[in-house]
């Protein structure tokens, strides 16, 4: 998995805590950029053909922030059905990048699982949800903004309609061909605009430099890369090619760019 920052959060920091998000879940193959949103409160995106996902981040949110989520049961109206939104508290940009990652990754565990994609919008947020709030013990409030208990809304094992995806992948017989389109599938969680609670589409603000590092600490090529080796990871040098360890194919990385050993 290459990894790429160019926000201000601590690149090797950020890169340990998606990875532990995701341990034991197969990885190989992504490319995980972290950046800043151009307008949205937040967002992100999966592109299914390629394993690209991007982690966009605002810069002008104030924490702790409210994260509007579907991870709720449907409920029944007279006029059919509805979905309230429930929040998730969240402390820092950090924690805001990993709900992110988590709700993308779970985009990608459902293809590789293949299992289908469509409608699958509320179990990404209750697989991004269960681990923010195992791991980081995030409160989850009702639309009312009450506490919400564990069992009204963690009532699908997401793990295991996506166990197959663990399985190694079988490779391509030379000359098959992929389906027409296949590289431009993607997944995408569009963003919002204003600090107020926010559905999963998916952006940290001024404060954000504030975790881990300076902001010449998180940018600097050597900083990070010292960092990087100390923690047991390469980081290519500006304007080199890396490549994973076992003569994986090479990957372009630039000062910000990390490879980082599969999670699975």
């Amino acid at each position: 998995m290459a990894f790429r920052n160019s926000t201000r959060l601590d690149t090797v920091r950020l890169m340990h805590a998606l990875a532990r998000s995701m341990a034991g879940w197969p990885l190989d193959a992504l490319t995980v950029w972290v950046r800043y949103a151009r307008g949205a409160a937040y967002s992100g995106t999966c592109y299914l053909g390629d394993g690209r996902i991007f982690v966009n981040l605002g810069r002008h949110l104030d924490y702790p922030y409210r994260l509007g989520t579907h991870i709720a049961r449907t409920q029944s109206t007279a006029d059919g059905w509805s979905k309230p939104i429930w929040t998730l508290d969240l402390a820092d940009p950090e924690q805001l990048a990993v709900f992110i990652f988590r709700h993308e990754c779970y985009h990608w565990l459902l293809q590789r699982a293949r299992r289908n994609g469509r409608q699958k919008e509320s179990m990404c947020d209750r697989f991004a949800a269960r681990y923010l709030v195992e791991a980081y013990g995030c409160p989850v409030r009702d639309e009312h903004g009450r506490p919400a208990s564990r069992a009204a809304w963690d009532f699908q094992d997401t793990d295991a309609f996506v166990a197959t995806a663990r399985r190694p992948r079988r490779t391509h017989k030379r000359g098959a061909q992929t389906a027409p389109g296949t590289d431009r599938a993607r997944s995408q969680t569009p963003g919002k605009a204003g600090p107020q609670a926010h559905s999963p589409a998916l952006e940290a603000n001024a404060t954000v430099g504030q975790v881990g590092s300076t902001p010449a600490e998180a940018n600097n090529p050597v900083t990070a890369a010292n960092k990087a080796a100390a923690a047991g990871y390469s980081l290519p040098a500006v304007g080199k090619a890396a490549s994973m360890p076992g003569g994986s194919p090479p990957v372009a990385a630039d000062g910000q760019m990390l490879l980082f050993p599969d999670a699975g």
